[in-house]
């Protein structure tokens, strides 16, 4: 790369030119916390061109300022960005080749820091703690197992891991056990649309597997 920084710059599924790493990362709701006690030092973005080698910082790193949730959507990164000091939560949209630009951006006391990411197609702004909550492009809320996470959101279905357990008696595990995952597919209210035995799994190019 142009400028070596020590960063690990993994690929961002969906696309395979560039990868994107960060100065430091951590929770969003782990970095409120700290923020109450004292100023956050703030991270950076970085993204590189794995064909030129060219290295791409939209941003200067800030304090109270932090950068996650990096997901390449029908042609553009998307990602967010939390301001403690202005109490904002935006995703940004950017392409290494054009202008980095607010696409949505949200009071943060109007959204659950924990587990707050961007998912889907086209894309979603949710967190998830006992309840999946979307705010964008729309808001509401589904209640899921605690065994369930949401992995993807298409076509207003959501989809969801669930692993189970079976053979296991009064705390004990049995001959009979056995571990493993289950698709759960729901609709916006929570439903479930279908189930099947299975692990959904993202390739780097995007495609979706289920084994």
């Amino acid at each position: 790369m142009a400028v070596v920084q020590g960063l690990n710059l993994e690929p961002v599924p969906r696309q395979l030119r560039y990868g994107c790493g960060m100065t430091d990362f951590e929770d969003f709701y782990d970095i409120a916390e700290c923020v109450n006690e004292k100023a956050y030092l703030g991270n950076q973005i970085v993204f590189g061109d794995y064909e030129t080698g060219a290295v791409y910082t939209p941003f200067e790193k800030e304090r109270n300022i932090a950068y996650g949730g990096v997901e390449w959507i029908e042609g553009y990164f998307y990602f967010l960005k939390a301001d403690f000091s202005k109490k904002t939560v935006t995703i940004m949209q950017y392409r290494p080749d054009w202008e980095c630009k607010e696409y949505f951006s949200i009071e943060m006391a109007e959204v659950e820091l924990y587990n707050l990411r961007i998912v889907g197609t086209p894309i979603h702004l949710i967190s998830q703690s006992e309840e999946m909550r979307c705010y964008y492009p729309e808001q509401f809320s589904i209640k899921l197992s605690a065994r369930e996470s949401v992995i993807e959101i298409v076509d207003n279905h959501i989809y969801c891991s669930c692993w189970e357990e079976e053979g296991v008696a009064e705390c004990e595990i049995t001959e009979d056990y056995k571990y493993y995952e289950k698709l759960i597919v729901r609709n916006r209210f929570g439903d479930v649309v279908s189930e099947e035995p299975g692990a959904l799994t993202r390739l780097p190019n995007g495609q979706w597997w289920l084994s």
